[in-house]
């Protein structure tokens, strides 16, 4: 076998690939790039700090979960974080279809999944 430097150094960077809580941090610091560039109006304004709150709760959610006192606390926190990335999908969503209308397309000819 070998477990000479190479092989550690592959399993590391595979390590780092997948590494969630990172991606998570990655993936927050984007949502709040995205939010930041949102248009002032009122809209703009809830739809961002909604977007924003959901995103960076979810890597929040993920860092917090093994700290639970128990069992259930942590299967509780992990739970939250899908509930928080499908809630940081359905804005982007939001806004694109409120920009077709704007601009003149009909949202009904549209599907709306």
């Amino acid at each position: 076998m070998n477990n000479g430097p190479t092989s550690n150094r592959k399993s590391t960077t595979t390590q780092r690939k997948y590494d969630l809580s990172a991606r998570l941090f990655q993936f927050s610091v984007l949502i709040i790039k995205i939010a930041s560039a949102l248009p002032r109006a009122l809209a703009g304004r809830q739809i961002g700090a909604r977007l924003y709150k959901a995103g960076a709760s979810a890597g929040a959610d993920y860092e917090e979960a093994p700290g639970a006192e128990c069992k259930r606390g942590f299967i509780y926190k992990l739970g939250i974080v899908p509930k928080e990335l499908r809630e940081t999908r359905y804005r982007p969503r939001l806004m694109f279809y409120r920009a077709l209308a704007i601009i003149g397309y009909s949202t009904r000819t549209l599907c709306l999944r």
